[in-house]
């Protein structure tokens, strides 16, 4: 006959000590969670800033093997070619259409995970979150299509990640402050009504403010990409005149 010890050791747990454990289980798994949510946002946070860098990189690889020419914001030398769609917003064949595309041939590159996380439900085909600042373009004034031609290119943005176009973030607030524009769609950012941007300008696809403290994300056009505050009083308006002193 076999003893009390090894006759429970052949039937394994009992049904309480089995409770115990799932309880356990469960109770690490609840004290886990925010830790691993928290976790999982910073490296969405990480990459997108990381997709942006890339792009800038690659936007500088392209100014020179083209003699300086940057991949603009528009036209048949656009990063994109997609100006102009009227709905949101530019497919995959617009990127794999634009001049930027063979410097990077990852997909993935050109979409925030934060952004696509928001918007998939909505548009789950979405292609791309970023856009390139529409003074990079081959209009005169404080236009400017030469690398050689911004003045200080540490510190002016070449591309920023837009807002989505569902709510709240279309229209686009900053700090409860609402900004006159649109969501992304055309892969042009950050226009204004003429001149310099200041604080008459009318606003309009301005920078993302999905981010945590409604900050954005941009590329610079030294290549370098960071994260910058979106104040209510528009202090980052001086980032986007590339030919401002």
């Amino acid at each position: 006959m076999s003893s009390p010890a090894t006759y429970r050791g052949a039937q394994g747990f009992t049904l309480i000590e089995l409770l115990v454990v799932i309880g356990i289980i469960a109770i690490l798994m609840a004290l886990l969670a925010p830790t691993a949510s928290g976790l999982m946002a910073r490296a969405r946070e990480v990459m997108c800033t990381s997709n942006l860098k890339q792009l800038g990189l690659a936007s500088i690889n392209y100014a020179g093997d083209h003699a300086g020419q940057l991949p603009l914001s528009a036209g048949t030398a656009g990063w994109v070619n997609c100006v102009g769609t009227a709905t949101y917003w530019c497919q995959l064949s617009n990127l794999t259409n634009g001049v930027l595309y063979p410097y990077v041939r990852e997909p993935k590159a050109y979409l925030c995970p934060t952004f696509y996380r928001i918007v998939r439900a909505a548009y789950p085909t979405a292609a791309f979150s970023y856009s390139v600042n529409f003074r990079a373009s081959t209009g005169g004034g404080y236009y400017v299509s030469q690398l050689t031609g911004v003045l200080h290119p540490e510190s002016r943005v070449f591309m920023v990640d837009e807002n989505p176009p569902i709510a709240p973030w279309f229209p686009a607030t900053v700090n409860g402050v609402q900004v006159a524009g649109y969501a992304i769609n055309d892969g042009q950012c950050c226009w204004n009504d003429g001149g310099l941007w200041n604080t008459s300008s009318s606003l309009r696809d301005s920078p993302g403010t999905y981010h945590q403290n409604s900050s954005s994300k941009a590329a610079f056009f030294d290549g370098h990409a960071e994260t910058f505050a979106m104040d209510a009083q528009f202090q980052w308006r001086h980032k986007m005149e590339p030919t401002a002193p």
